[in-house]
């Protein structure tokens, strides 16, 4: 209580933050400044050269839900082809993760309640299919084709869509159309540039005290 009502300026990255913050604390609404985030979409990219070495591969980080993924990956091993895997790309320097994110199709998001979720959106960058839980913050970008929401705890559903998923692409190959307008709409909303651009009024707030 002390810090946000003593606080000058209140640095929100996320619509989930901001109204977290607008209920706990209305009177400072204010002080309240939103700022983006920004993914490197020079690292984490989709092209026709990453769409052509796309593999019958599904990413995952079990960090924050482990016994959730854990009991998912039980039930999709009884249904998936043998000619797909399941990867998990926890503990991976970053090459490393991006270098799986841009072999695979599909990415499992066991996100838990965050300020704002990179992984499911640097996934969807690297022409991922997101499968999985919001972690709340990642409503503001959380939409059709490339994500589908799942409600955390919800793993039968959570089952169905992967394995409806994974049909999908046997039968109809991976479209490389299909996703890059939507996956080139996340990275301008999320570029570095724009980020910059919203941290210039944050810069001349600070000037004044």
């Amino acid at each position: 209580n002390e810090a946000y009502e003593k606080a000058k300026i209140i640095i929100s990255y996320s619509d989930e933050i901001t109204e977290c913050i607008k209920l706990t604390f209305p009177k400072l609404v204010d002080k309240i400044l939103r700022i983006n985030i920004s993914v490197d979409n020079k690292k984490f990219q989709y092209t026709e050269e990453i769409f052509k070495s796309k593999e019958n591969l599904i990413t995952f980080m079990p960090r924050k839900k482990a016994e959730h993924a854990k009991k998912l990956l039980f039930i999709l091993q009884h249904h998936l082809p043998k000619n797909w895997e399941i990867k998990s790309i926890d503990n991976l320097k970053e090459l490393e993760v991006v270098r799986f994110l841009k072999k695979s199709k599909i990415f499992l998001s066991f996100s838990d309640l965050e300020g704002f979720g990179l992984p499911p959106l640097e996934a969807a960058l690297c022409g991922n299919s997101i499968v999985g839980y919001t972690g709340e913050s990642g409503k503001e970008y959380w939409n059709p084709p490339v994500f589908e929401e799942v409600f955390s705890g919800d793993l039968r559903t959570f089952a169905n869509k992967v394995i409806s998923k994974v049909e999908n692409f046997s039968k109809n190959n991976y479209i490389f159309d299909k996703y890059k307008f939507y996956i080139n709409k996340l990275a301008e909303k999320y570029s570095v540039e724009k980020e910059q651009r919203s941290l210039l009024p944050l810069i001349d707030l600070i000037k004044k005290f």
